[in-house]
């Protein structure tokens, strides 16, 4: 199938009206009706209905529409990306993360990207939640990693789910608990912790309380502190306990004690995110590059 039918075709949709969309694409009216005449024949079905006044597309031509406009964007997509790795494409990319965000996930995205574009500079930020997603809203940052907390504040943005992490639980080398072999929800019931809360930031205490309560077990009381650094010093020297990542699991020294929750379903989503309309090619570029996880069965939280 000749994609400038489809262009034509896309065209005349957008203005429903043959002269205007012909105008658009710069050919003249009787052609783009012979382009239209041509589709639908080789579709087999109609497009559009037509009189001496209106046009107006069929049911079957909307859908073939919808999927239309997603085949030639696809297109315009790899021809994008492909342009950039022929040319040696040079420019910056400016990347965040937010405190929570996993290190190897923002690490092994940049060494893909890296392979592939080797002639952009990457400079990467980490910033708390609500300077993340400022930043991005204002163009400072080209894209973002980000717990679920960050994806759809920002009006005109683009985000999908990449990784998920299975959650533990964070406490003192001294605290109670950690002699015990295995940690079950149970046992965490009526205890006190830590989370990470702010401005833009992951879940609020009452929604923290409540996915626990769906765990099976029910904090006395929740600390809030305004980063990841602040939540593992009040651990460390306290008996309340907090949940964290995989990754924050890998940075904990001897003085902790971690446990996977037993027979837990709960996971933290991280995403990527970007501005719609950025118009950096590499940022798009690095979107593209990852790959959207299905969706999801496992129960989840987007703060710690």
């Amino acid at each position: 199938m000749d994609t400038q039918k489809l262009i034509y075709f896309i065209a005349a949709v957008k203005h429903l009206n043959f002269t205007k969309a012909a105008n658009e694409c710069h050919i003249a009216q009787t052609a783009m009706s012979r382009y239209i005449s041509s589709l639908e024949r080789e579709l087999g079905f109609q497009l559009f209905y037509r009189d001496n006044r209106n046009v107006s597309l069929t049911a079957a031509g909307e859908s073939f529409y919808q999927e239309a406009v997603l085949l030639i964007e696809g297109l315009e997509r790899a021809a994008a990306q492909a342009r950039l790795i022929a040319n040696g494409y040079e420019g910056v990319l400016r990347i965040g993360f937010g405190p929570s965000a996993e290190r190897e996930l923002v690490v092994s995205s940049m060494e893909q990207f890296v392979q592939r574009y080797p002639k952009v500079e990457l400079i990467c930020l980490e910033y708390n939640y609500s300077l993340l997603v400022d930043h991005l809203a204002h163009g400072f940052l080209d894209v973002i990693f980000s717990l679920s907390c960050c994806p759809g504040t920002v009006e005109g943005t683009i985000y999908k789910e990449i990784k998920r992490s299975d959650i533990y639980v964070m406490m003192s080398k001294r605290h109670p608990l950690a002699s015990k072999d295995k940690l079950d929800p149970q046992d965490l019931n009526g205890m006190d912790f830590v989370i990470h809360q702010e401005s833009g930031g992951p879940k609020s205490p009452k929604n923290f309380i409540e996915s626990c309560s769906l765990l099976g077990f029910r904090p006395n009381s929740t600390l809030v502190v305004n980063t990841y650094e602040a939540k593992k010093l009040t651990v460390q020297v306290s008996r309340k306990v907090a949940l964290i990542t995989a990754g924050q699991k890998k940075l904990l020294d001897s003085n902790f004690r971690v446990f996977p929750l037993t027979g837990s379903s709960l996971q933290a989503m991280f995403y990527i995110t970007m501005l719609q309309y950025n118009t950096n090619p590499a940022a798009k570029a690095f979107y593209d590059l990852l790959p959207a996880l299905p969706p999801r069965k496992k129960a989840s939280i987007s703060g710690t």
